[in-house]
């Protein structure tokens, strides 16, 4: 492992960048390999029209299956500093909590009204029939799973490879390291 002071924070900074594009990259080729394989079985296109399952196979093995463990595995390659850890205690939860609602609240106003003024109305919420589905293995999926790995992917990893360059002392205070965060966790929602 090579000794952190002697990378530059560009060096760093670009192999989280190439792991997170790998990672896209996978997942975007898997999942168009699967549109295009699938048609050629005998039934496979009438399956893909007519259940939802098709469709969801397709999106969440080559991202939950292939691609974020070639992610994990790339993330674990990119040296970092150990450090402490600090709790945030439950007052300071709350007040984040309070904080988030509005903002998550927010944004789903402006990309729903986005989504309706893109598509001239005809837009669907595609994770909404994901999530009205009542199959257990799509809720554990999508309660569970997505959240999980996404929040080990976006978070831990590219916060504790990146923290020894932050000018904060915690890993959630610098606002720049949490807009370099949430810029490809964000995408990577869309993927």
């Amino acid at each position: 492992m090579e000794n952190l002071t002697q990378i530059a924070p560009r060096k760093i900074f670009s192999r989280i960048g190439i792991t997170l594009t790998v990672m896209l990259l996978v997942a975007s080729v898997l999942q168009i390999a699967w549109l295009a394989v699938v048609p050629l079985i005998p039934g496979g296109q009438e399956w893909l029209d007519a259940s939802t399952w098709g469709m969801w196979l397709g999106t969440f093995l080559p991202l939950y299956l292939v691609a974020a463990p070639l992610c994990i595995l790339l993330f674990s390659r990119i040296p970092r500093e150990i450090q402490s850890q600090n709790r945030l205690g439950g007052k300071n939860f709350f007040l984040l909590l309070l904080m988030c609602f509005p903002l998550m609240y927010g944004g789903n106003i402006i990309g729903t009204l986005l989504s309706f003024l893109i598509s001239g109305g005809s837009s669907e919420n595609a994770l909404m029939n994901y999530a009205l589905d009542t199959n257990p293995l799509k809720v554990i999926v999508i309660v569970f799973l997505a959240p999980t790995i996404e929040e080990y992917i976006f978070r831990k990893q590219i916060i504790f490879s990146s923290l020894s360059y932050s000018t904060s002392t915690t890993a959630s205070t610098d606002w720049l390291d949490d807009i370099i965060e949430a810029i490809p966790s964000s995408c990577a929602c869309y993927c």
